[in-house]
């Protein structure tokens, strides 16, 4: 499967805003080590666990390599994605389910 036919199948899954390409990709640093743009063909923002599952299910049965965006605060530059990759990010995925405040702890999900 042609990786723009894997991103059309998961934009129907992730909806509008869920799927970046193009210039809205290449508008995003590849890291903070770098000033390079981001060069992945498209960067895939789900807003549940269920949309990640399905996402990478897609990904992992097309062969489609798959880079994980998370803080991109790493130093071993993990995030760098080339141009027949697909970049994961969790920002959407930004919300605070419970505070704790007796066990100063807090349940978030990832891209809080």
């Amino acid at each position: 499967m042609a990786t723009a036919d894997i991103i059309s199948e998961i934009q129907a899954i992730l909806g509008p805003g869920g799927v970046l390409t193009g210039d809205d990709v290449r508008s995003r640093s590849a890291g903070w080590l770098t000033r390079e743009p981001l060069r992945a063909a498209a960067l895939l923002r789900p807003r549940s666990t269920e949309e990640v599952s399905e996402v990478l299910r897609i990904c992992q049965t097309a062969g489609q390599p798959v880079v994980p965006h998370g803080g991109l605060t790493g130093l071993v530059e993990g995030g760098l994605a080339l141009e027949h990759e697909i970049a994961l990010s969790l920002e959407l995925m930004n919300t605070i389910e419970q505070v704790d405040a007796d066990g100063l702890t807090m349940t978030v999900e990832a891209g809080v």
